[in-house]
């Protein structure tokens, strides 16, 4: 089976330095990929999560069975080059493929989701338990799955530059109907979550919230998760 297996890809092979630093900041240009930890803008400029681990490594681990902690992470600027940049949007224009990348028989494993932009329309592919791949799946997912694993490589290689961006706009997601936990600094949260369970805070209130959950645990706040929103996304799609 390991002879059938498609071989491993390497979009950046023939880069042979990271480049420079692009113009502008990150968030000025459209989003062009997105990968849990990662946002990659059309002009080079990426942001990643403000943390040691952020690494290809890091989007492929099984995820611990406590709840995740209440506050994300925050965003720290990187950037590709030139070559990495066209070689990631040539990979991903051409070869990831709308859906789920089969089944994998592996327990309490994560799912590993890349979306494309730069297209007509979005392209999300996904895989679950990405890095342990079986012989049950089909050909067509193997390959779909070396190709989500080369984007996510390439992502890796990114320049990280500048200070972690300051928290400005938040997600707070909450189960709807749930009470206020005590203390908390945001608007009600009737008002702020709506019917959908998602809310928008911007500014002060942003941090404030942030900081607040950032203290905390689920034992605290239950279900309720605030995340910090990169650059030139949407808190509430």
């Amino acid at each position: 089976m390991t002879a059938c297996s498609p071989s491993p890809i390497d979009p950046t092979e023939d880069c042979t330095d990271a480049g420079s630093q692009p113009a502008g900041e990150p968030g000025s240009a459209e989003v062009l990929l997105t990968s849990s930890g990662y946002v990659l803008y059309a002009d080079g400029w990426m942001v990643i999560t403000a943390e040691d681990e952020a690494s290809a490594a890091n989007a492929m681990r099984v995820p611990l069975m406590a709840p995740a902690p209440p506050a994300g992470d925050r965003w720290q600027p990187a950037y590709l080059g030139s070559c990495q940049l066209e070689a990631v949007d040539a990979l991903a224009a051409e070869e990831l493929v709308e859906g789920d990348l089969g089944d994998p028989i592996v327990t309490d494993a994560s799912t590993t989701t890349i979306t494309y932009y730069g297209g007509e329309e979005p392209v999300s592919s996904s895989a679950y338990a990405l890095g342990s791949e079986s012989s049950d799946l089909s050909r067509a997912d193997q390959q779909g799955r070396e190709v989500l694993k080369a984007l996510i490589a390439a992502l890796d290689e990114a320049t990280v530059t500048g200070d972690v961006l300051p928290v400005e706009t938040v997600r707070v997601n909450g189960e709807v109907g749930e009470p206020e936990p005590e203390g908390w600094p945001g608007p009600p949260l009737a008002e702020l979550l709506g019917d959908d369970g998602c809310g928008e805070l911007t500014g002060q209130q942003a941090l404030d919230v942030y900081e607040y959950l950032g203290e905390r645990t689920h034992a605290d706040v239950g279900w309720l998760r605030v995340t910090v929103v990169a650059p030139g996304q949407s808190a509430c799609d």
